[in-house]
């Protein structure tokens, strides 16, 4: 698998599991989506369309480096940073933060007079309301 993907000539998973029968390997796609993962497989953009290749660490030899733990902030900042929308999304988070911040503020600020809710009479003592029309 990595011989055809290092070579640039793979087109798409389809195409791939359609080189890899004509060598006598059958997969499934979800092994095959297994497999590609597990190998660094990703898509780029090349002169002929875009192709199926392999990561710059996996061209330089078969060793996969260490990936970060899962639960980890380094494998939380890998798979952010894996998403190409990723500035987006965290402008989006951003906001989203400062709006929920900014309201719970004035709940806090505007819950603090003791009302209980109610509207409060701001009428000076001993004036009197104006008449109904």
């Amino acid at each position: 698998m990595r011989t055809l993907l290092r070579a640039g000539e793979v087109r798409g998973p389809r195409d791939l599991r359609r080189r890899l029968g004509e060598r006598g390997y059958v997969v499934d796609d979800e092994e095959l989506r297994g497999d590609l993962q597990a190998v660094g497989a990703v898509r780029v953009d090349g002169p002929a369309g875009p192709r199926l290749g392999l990561a710059d660490w996996s061209r330089a030899g078969d060793e996969r480096p260490d990936d970060p733990a899962p639960g980890s902030a380094a494998g939380v900042v890998a798979a952010v940073r894996a998403d190409p929308d990723w500035p987006l999304q965290v402008v989006v988070v951003a906001v989203a933060a400062v709006f929920v911040l900014v309201g719970f503020l004035g709940w806090l600020i505007g819950g603090s007079s003791g009302s209980g809710g109610s509207t409060t009479d701001l009428r000076q003592p001993g004036a009197t309301a104006p008449p109904a029309p």
